[in-house]
């Protein structure tokens, strides 16, 4: 694990356009999900993890409240997270419950907010 890895996006206000599911709802609309990255770890082949901490929300239901997900490469390790959310570009990203809290990931494009 690389603990140099992120340090640019450490801190950063990041945006979630969900697209799986379809009708993903959160406290800051249909189909985003804002947040603070909190944490970026490097698994190297395997790509990076980010930690992004929001708003204390239930995402699925039944699930429970969530107040921090892990966000990974949708396409593992193609790529570097990280690099492209700092070039100011989207990425794809498969979002997890931390802790897990059942059901699937949610599906989406990740930006950095300004």
């Amino acid at each position: 694990m690389n603990a140099g890895v992120g340090r640019g996006v450490v801190g950063a206000s990041a945006l979630v356009l969900v697209a799986e599911p379809w009708d993903f709802q959160s406290l800051h609309g249909r189909g985003r999900l804002i947040g603070r990255i909190a944490e970026a770890r490097n698994f190297g082949p395997a790509g990076e993890e980010l930690r992004l901490d929001i708003q204390t929300q239930v995402l699925q239901p039944g699930a429970g409240e969530v107040s921090a997900l892990r966000a990974v490469a949708l396409n593992g390790g193609a790529g570097d997270l990280t690099a492209r959310l700092l070039r100011g570009e989207s990425a794809g990203v498969r979002l997890y419950a931390t802790p897990r809290r059942g059901g699937g990931p949610l599906l989406g494009a990740m930006r950095l907010q300004a």
